[in-house]
């Protein structure tokens, strides 16, 4: 007899209480909205939203920390604060490296049992401390926004993105999704959805992992 930790799927299939065998393969195949092992267990009470720019974080993670009663932290807002210059001014004046390891430093100082939903820039994924942390600090979540919703966006909104003159939106993105998908406890796609459904499906997930493991018998 083998027992294993099953998946516990909520999206696009007709069964709510579907499962999914294996090293989480609905995650691998895009397959669900919804896909969490049952079996995690919620980490300090902290929640990361991780995403590409302008894919959603700063402004879902207000309505979810408003849900959840929680502290809301922008990472990106407190470097502007502390700078007292924009991001963009930052990212131009000193660098990439430099940013990220300022958004390390405020995560450094939060104390470990402190409650917060925590929206960081969208290169944190390319920061190993600042992840190495995450993955034990907090949830992370990673909102799965379509390439050409954020491609859209960033042209309407333009946002501070290291090297994406040099390198392309489109170059960017293909580096960073299979990144923000090692790093998901979550994942959740946010197409044609709302801020306030997106936090909603969040929360949902999040109530999964009160459960208790659910052992299949093969």
């Amino acid at each position: 007899m083998l027992y294993f930790t099953a998946w516990w799927c909520n999206g696009s299939t007709s069964d709510s209480d579907s499962l999914c065998h294996g090293s989480n393969p609905c995650r691998a195949n895009n397959f669900a909205p919804l896909c969490m092992s049952i079996s995690i267990k919620m980490k300090n009470n902290k929640i990361m939203l991780i995403g590409m720019p302008c894919a959603g974080k700063s402004a879902v993670g207000r309505v979810l920390a408003d849900k959840l009663n929680l502290e809301f932290m922008d990472l990106d807002v407190m470097v502007e604060e502390k700078e007292k210059k924009s991001l963009v001014e930052v990212m131009n004046e000193k660098g990439a490296p430099y940013f990220r390891n300022m958004e390390w430093g405020f995560l450094q100082e939060l104390d470990s049992e402190k409650k917060a939903v925590i929206s960081p820039a969208g290169s944190i994924i390319l920061h190993s401390l600042s992840m190495e942390w995450a993955a034990k600090s907090s949830n992370i979540i990673f909102l799965d926004t379509p390439f050409d919703v954020i491609e859209s966006r960033l042209t309407k909104t333009p946002k501070a993105v290291a090297n994406l003159k040099e390198r392309g939106l489109k170059s960017i993105w293909d580096e960073r999704m299979p990144i923000y998908r090692k790093y998901a406890d979550v994942v959740v796609q946010t197409a044609a959805k709302s801020m306030e459904t997106v936090a909603e499906e969040i929360v949902e997930s999040l109530s999964f992992w009160h459960r208790k493991p659910r052992l299949v018998r093969l």
